[in-house]
């Protein structure tokens, strides 16, 4: 049996029975068969900005509640990340940005596997690549 569980993003954390109930009103619990975790929180990315052409640039994420298998996106045209080393308060994913990367804040989302997700608000910022003249 597969089934799929909507928690609640204000449900306390800790352990959870499942009862199953069969049409013919027969009944099976498991004691803490489903746990509820605490979602990923973020305190910082750096850099909070990077120039177009930008190449393999390390972004730093600090917060807590990241897992293994989690995911990064950010939420630009033009910006790729590379693979992502994960603890469970600091990702690191290389990042570059195109020439051509839309200008402007995007936001930056981080998934657990668990779906456990945050989603940072301007995270990252694309600037006009800088000159030297």
């Amino acid at each position: 049996m597969t089934i799929n569980v909507t928690v609640d993003a204000a449900a306390a954390t800790g352990a959870r029975s499942l009862t199953v109930t069969n049409v013919d009103k027969g009944t099976a619990t498991l004691a803490s068969g489903l746990t509820v975790n605490a979602g990923p929180t973020v305190t910082s990315t750096t850099p909070s900005a990077l120039g177009r052409g930008a190449s393999a640039q390390t972004m730093t994420i600090v917060g807590t509640g990241f897992v293994a298998g989690a995911t990064v996106s950010v939420a630009a045209t033009g910006v790729t990340l590379g693979t992502a080393t994960i603890t469970a308060t600091q990702i690191t994913i290389p990042v570059t940005v195109s020439a051509t990367a839309t200008l402007g804040a995007a936001n930056v989302t981080i998934t657990n596997p668990d779906a456990g997700t945050i989603v940072v608000t301007g995270g990252l910022t694309i600037v006009a690549a800088q000159t030297i003249t």
